[in-house]
């Protein structure tokens, strides 16, 4: 499942590249299905590369929860930051492809940066209630 392959990815970027990234999973975790997972698998690798290529990040985090009816992964880095205002209209391909799959995944994406302040990665994917829930 979605945990499973995060755990995975962490531990190899991890290897490959040197930045140590944690990962935390919180309880209640919801079936996702395998197109939507696929999509914020995807949109958490790229924030953890763009954090290692471009954000001179020394250290990351994931953080995946179910809250207020949604699953809720966020990346955090402590690297150099940027002014989102100032990128509005050109963004990169990263943040853009970011922005497409969790649009097609049914998901919100929320980035928030400042320069000097690192950048936090938000995708909210409001997970279908349960059979009980729904009778």
């Amino acid at each position: 499942g979605l945990a499973d392959a995060l755990h995975a990815e962490v531990s190899s970027f991890t290897e490959r590249t040197g930045l140590p990234v944690t990962l935390d999973v919180g309880p209640g975790m919801p079936d996702v299905p395998t197109d939507v997972a696929l999509a914020l698998y995807r949109i958490v690798q790229e924030a953890l590369r763009n954090a290692w290529s471009h954000a001179a990040a020394s250290r990351a985090s994931v953080h995946v929860a179910c809250a207020s009816g949604a699953l809720v992964i966020e990346v955090r880095d402590d690297g150099k930051g940027f002014d989102p205002q100032a990128r509005r209209g050109r963004a990169g391909i990263g943040l853009s492809t970011m922005r497409e799959r969790a649009r097609l995944a049914g998901a919100e994406l929320q980035v928030t940066s400042r320069p000097g302040e690192g950048t936090r990665v938000q995708v909210r994917w409001p997970s279908p209630p349960t059979a009980d829930a729904q009778g």
